[in-house]
């Protein structure tokens, strides 16, 4: 499998070979062509707006573009109430969700020139989390640059997700501060609350069940990104992989320095869904510390989660500016590209990708020939080896909060379960301070509970 230090290459020259290549977001495929964007915004305003009849002729005709489209979206149009009553409301909600729309269009791809800029101001590639509190300040001033030229262009949601990425990585007064000198004329601007309250406040206040859930629905709406990159400080494991989960499911590149902490989280169940989003984000950062989770985490749920993500990644970059001509390819083109990840050590990738039956024009026997092949790289889990669900770690998570409720963290002598609680009951700083640069989980829990100590009330 293809090294940190080679992935690196490999993207600087893609990148170089592409100036301002689209890519698809994951693999999917497209449904097809891209309509204009003032064709989206006519059926967007159909969908919305139109009569009864209309709207039954675009459900029939672009249905899976519309689903296509909101999916990439999100519930947007919510914006001021979750059921606006009146005609001002109900207008309100459609301008802005509109705009917000118009500003997305094909945000489901990054740029080459995104790749770059955001790449640079993440730079994990000299991870080191025994000196991740120190070293993180002259990043967080790129996104707090990034920052400044989103909201000066107008694009409010990006500006949040730069804003938040800046903070988790410097959550002291200075960055504070920046960020509000950013969005001060925001207060003059008629911009929407759902924008405006990020992050989301009363989040830290309720109960477990409730912030999992609220967490689990913020994956659906990406101007929420920040309030998931603000909370995933959470004391409880059970919320924390729902956040790294959603932030995967919401792709920004800004998220990533929260995924790549997340690697080091002490939960095993936490740790491989922030690998698992690492992967769909694509990034290439932090090769070497999931290959060495594939091979060394205790937990089978990590190994297989690390693994996938590593081959995602490599696999996106390999074939960086070529998806859409591959989603193009006859069946048999595309079944050519399987046989090429799996050429390239992606056999787990590739069996991913490869579909139950074989597609028009592929014969059988080569379909079950390579099917056999990739079966020992397969990523699904093996038989016997049980598949965890959120629900299964319920019990364990209402275990956990309730010994951290009652903890006290001036007299608890396991600094692990103190620091759980000093952010949890909101005392005792400074043992969090004194063990933030510390190697491993200490070290890793002590950051977390500074950050929450930090959030804004």
């Amino acid at each position: 499998m293809m090294k940190a230090v080679e992935l690196r290459s490999l993207v600087a020259a893609k990148l170089g070979e592409h100036a301002q290549d689209l890519r698809p977001e994951r693999y999917r495929v497209s449904y097809g062509d891209e309509l204009p964007l003032a064709a989206y915004c006519e059926l967007l305003t159909i969908a919305k707006r139109g009569s009864r009849s209309q709207q039954q002729d675009i459900r029939e005709r672009q249905g899976e573009l519309l689903l296509e489209l909101h999916c990439h979206l999100g519930r947007i149009w919510r914006l001021v109430a979750p059921d606006p009553t009146d005609e001002t409301a109900l207008d309100q909600n459609f301008a802005w969700g509109m705009a917000i729309a118009i500003q997305r269009y094909r945000d489901h791809y990054v740029t080459s020139e995104t790749w770059r800029r955001e790449l640079a101001a993440i730079d994990c590639s000299d991870y080191r989390p025994s000196d991740h509190w120190r070293s993180d300040r002259w990043r967080s001033d790129r996104w707090l640059a990034l920052a400044a030229e989103h909201e000066a262009a107008g694009h409010l949601f990006r500006t949040n997700a730069a804003l938040a990425a800046a903070r988790w990585l410097d959550p002291g007064p200075r960055t504070a501060t920046a960020a509000a000198e950013i969005t001060r004329g925001r207060c003059a601007a008629p911009v929407p609350p759902r924008l405006r309250d990020q992050p989301k406040p009363g989040f830290r206040d309720a109960k477990l069940h409730d912030r999992h859930w609220r967490a689990w629905e913020m994956k659906e709406v990406v101007l929420d990104v920040p309030s998931l990159i603000a909370y995933a400080c959470d004391e409880n494991f059970w919320v924390r992989a729902r956040i790294y989960r959603s932030l995967g499911q919401q792709p920004m590149i800004a998220a990533v320095p929260v995924l790549v902490e997340g690697l080091l989280d002490p939960h095993p169940f936490a740790r491989a869904q922030a690998a698992r989003s690492l992967g769909w984000i694509g990034a290439p950062v932090a090769l070497d510390s999931l290959h060495q989770l594939a091979g060394d985490d205790p937990s089978a749920d990590v190994r297989r989660a690390a693994r996938q993500a590593a081959e995602r990644i490599v696999g996106y970059w390999l074939f960086y500016g070529e998806h859409e001509a591959i989603a193009a390819r006859s069946p048999r083109g595309r079944f050519e590209w399987l046989r090429q990840l799996a050429a390239h050590d992606l056999g787990g990738l590739a069996d991913e990708l490869l579909s139950w039956d074989p597609d028009a024009g592929i014969p059988r026997p080569d379909h079950d020939a390579l099917a056999n092949d990739l079966r020992p790289f397969s990523l699904a889990p093996r038989p016997g080896h049980p598949y965890h669900e959120y629900s299964s770690y319920f019990c364990e998570a209402e275990a956990f909060e309730a010994d951290v409720a009652r903890t006290d963290p001036e007299r608890e002598p396991d600094d692990m379960l103190a620091l759980y609680a000093v952010s949890k009951h909101g005392r005792c700083a400074a043992r969090a301070a004194d063990l933030a640069t510390a190697p491993g989980a200490i070290g890793w829990n002590a950051r977390r509970a500074l950050r929450a100590l930090r959030l804004p009330a």
